[in-house]
């Protein structure tokens, strides 16, 4: 062969090196039901092992601050979800305010199990029994909060746990880059026996997102819903550099003073209560 062949191959042969190297690089996207999109957002620092991680990850911890709890999307985790640049950049701007992130107890990090099939929803009402289980559990160990914000599957989730909870067990909820649970008709009905919530409610989509177009439908369960869209963002919370991020910690710090205060008398409700069994103890 010539110069010129050899040098011809060698170069293909680099070309083709290079793109393999950077299809190796790209997160790779597992989706789950209505195509909720998983880790492909996370950032680059998600250790590889998270899947593995169902530790509860506490952001801004160390101090009497109000809670909110975090849900993370389907096939993820707590751990996962708190490494998000989003969710980092919200917790460094919000740091009033203490972030609790919960782990989905199905398998493959999972709130909702799939349906049997995609063109047939489930109709079990308790489908997700498990999950309601799992948060009354973790809301009794680790609450009171005062917020709750979901993202990608952890929004039909909120939802779902917004019409099983009592009233009142959150008085801000932020749903991020989400959508109603479609094809489980038996929750969906659930939902919308007790919507349309009156909860402070924020819904905030990406326009570079393949699910903004089911937002609205999100929206819709709320009666009175500050809807935030990024002309930006894709599947996930808006950066710090982003135009709706300062509409996104607005709505958070809006109500600071109202969730110490809360804060404040939960906790003289609670040590009252220890006190009195305490003398009936003695």
């Amino acid at each position: 062969m010539t110069k010129k062949t050899w040098f011809s191959i060698a170069t293909l042969l680099l070309l083709v090196a290079v793109v393999v190297a950077i299809v190796s690089y790209l997160p790779s996207r597992r989706t789950n039901d209505a195509g909720d999109a998983t880790d492909a957002y996370d950032d680059s620092e998600v250790d590889k092992d998270n899947d593995k991680d169902n530790s509860v990850v506490i952001l801004n911890g160390a101090g009497n601050k109000p809670r909110i709890l975090a849900l993370h999307g389907g096939g993820g985790n707590g751990a996962d979800f708190s490494r998000q640049q989003g969710v980092r950049d919200l917790a460094d701007a919000l740091s009033q305010f203490e972030f609790v992130f919960a782990n989905a107890p199905e398998a493959g990090g999972l709130w909702l199990l799939d349906p049997p099939s995609k063109a047939q929803p489930t109709t079990d009402s308790n489908w997700a029994g498990r999950s309601i289980s799992y948060l009354d559990s973790f809301v009794a160990e680790h609450g009171p909060f005062y917020g709750l914000m979901g993202y990608s599957q952890g929004t039909p989730m909120s939802l779902v746990y917004l019409a099983h909870a009592p009233a009142n067990t959150f008085q801000k909820v932020a749903l991020f880059n989400g959508y109603a649970p479609t094809t489980h008709q038996g929750l969906l009905a659930n939902i919308d026996r007790a919507a349309p919530f009156a909860t402070n409610t924020l819904v905030f989509s990406g326009a570079n997102d393949g699910f903004a177009s089911m937002s609205p439908g999100l929206a819709a369960r709320f009666q009175s819903p500050l809807e935030v869209q990024s002309r930006t963002a894709g599947h996930h919370l808006p950066f710090s550099s982003d135009a709706a991020f300062s509409r996104v910690v607005s709505f958070f710090q809006s109500g600071v003073n109202a969730a110490k205060a809360t804060l404040n008398t939960n906790k003289a409700t609670t040590s009252t209560a220890d006190d009195k069994d305490e003398d009936e103890g003695l």
